[in-house]
């Protein structure tokens, strides 16, 4: 990528590309009446285009990335920043929730290719909401807080809120040592056992097409990711609540 700067506006940005491509063979059972044949494909899994930038001296910043994999174009993030003081700050526009450490690390610092199955049914996904988070360079532990369109039928990545009826979502995090949690991988070889644990919920009321009553929805996510001269350990607990006042509807 690029990367830019104005001294005298106190102004930056940066444009950058992520791709990634991949060959898979599936091999099928021979019993398996619904595929007899086995298969083998190329294919572009990303090819991601992201601006980022800071304006008025690092008070406002703006993200923004969009992916051209697939039959067509998609827009993943698209949020602006305010930096209210040196240890808050809050945002507007779309992005992941705060739900899971595993889906809110970036594809290029994974442990595998892939996240996990678990992580990838858990989490929220990308939604349109406001978030803000709390960061002292005193203390080590983080907090943030957001608000979300929700996940009733119809709402989701680059779709409108269909209801009144928004997910909130609260995430905490304490960091034992010079760690980032969200790269999996200990890259940088550390000297020093670290560690970082976090916790996250996810709560609120959802409308299903063809379900009269609404649904209460709770999801919870702990994790615990540890570092050391090249050793890394990640582990991640879900679990999800749904509640309906219709019989039999719990889950």
């Amino acid at each position: 990528g690029v990367r830019w700067d104005f001294s005298d506006k106190n102004v930056s940005g940066s444009l950058s590309t992520m791709i990634r491509t991949r060959w898979t063979f599936t091999d099928y059972d021979k019993d398996d009446a619904e595929n007899s044949r086995n298969s083998s494909s190329f294919d572009v899994t990303q090819a991601r285009l992201t601006a980022d930038g800071t304006v008025l001296d690092k008070e406002f910043a703006y993200h923004m990335m969009g992916d051209f994999a697939g039959e067509s174009a998609s827009l993943k993030d698209a949020y602006i920043s305010y930096q209210a003081c040196d240890w808050a700050d809050v945002s507007m526009g779309q992005h992941k929730t705060g739900l899971s450490r595993q889906f809110n690390t970036g594809d290029n610092n994974l442990q595998f290719p892939d996240a996990s199955a678990v992580t990838a049914y858990f989490n929220l996904g990308r939604q349109a909401g406001a978030w803000a988070s709390l960061k002292s360079s005193d203390m080590p532990v983080t907090f943030s807080a957001g608000i979300y369109n929700g996940e009733s039928s119809g709402e989701g990545l680059n779709k409108s809120g269909t209801a009144t009826l928004p997910t909130g979502v609260f995430a905490a995090r304490y960091n034992m040592g010079h760690i980032d949690p969200f790269v999996e991988s200990d890259i940088d070889n550390s000297e020093e056992l670290a560690a970082s644990f976090g916790a996250s919920v996810a709560f609120g009321q959802s409308k299903r097409t063809g379900v009269s009553e609404n649904d209460d929805t709770f999801t919870m996510s702990v994790d615990a990711i540890a570092k050391y001269q090249g050793w890394a350990f990640g582990a991640e607990y879900f679990y999800k609540d749904i509640s309906n006042d219709a019989p039999d509807s719990d889950a």
